[in-house]
């Protein structure tokens, strides 16, 4: 019998304590065993970690993107969190930006940007003045669910 891994002999005496079990052997070593067992994992889990975040990310920006709609005040704290940043750290281009689409007052163009899938939606996320927008009931409803969901 081969190993499903690297396809090496098993050992007959593996495969005699196996059929005593009634088994079937598998794998030639513990270290097969836990590389296939980490692979599978692997093919489970097809995001990286950065995926992970950014996903986390668009998620919590869509229930950004649907508070600015029920409460347009939304827009004056992003302005406000905007404002203290650049004067605090100096603009930088994705604050800038944020600056344009905050004056332009136009909400879909917010929301198109809130709500992009492409890397600059992330670039643009990964430095939203929308800090602060969600209530403590809704940030605890949102990792709850983040929590389920992992």
């Amino acid at each position: 019998m081969k190993c499903y891994k690297c396809a090496r002999l098993i050992p007959n005496v593996k495969i005699d304590r196996a059929r005593r079990v009634g088994a079937s052997p598998v794998y030639c070593s513990k270290s097969c065993r836990q590389a296939a067992k980490q692979q599978r994992y692997r093919d489970k889990t097809t995001t990286s970690p950065q995926d992970r975040i950014n996903l986390r990310n668009l998620a919590a920006h869509v229930m950004i993107a649907a508070k600015l709609l029920r409460e347009p005040r939304v827009m004056h704290i992003a302005r406000d969190n905007l404002t203290r940043w650049i004067k605090r750290n100096g603009p930088t281009p994705a604050l800038e930006e944020w600056g344009r689409l905050l004056d332009s007052g136009k909400v879909e163009a917010i929301l198109t940007a809130l709500l992009r899938v492409d890397e600059e939606g992330m670039r643009l996320r990964s430095s939203s003045p929308f800090a602060g927008v969600l209530s403590d009931e809704e940030r605890k409803l949102f990792f709850e669910v983040q929590r389920k969901r992992s």
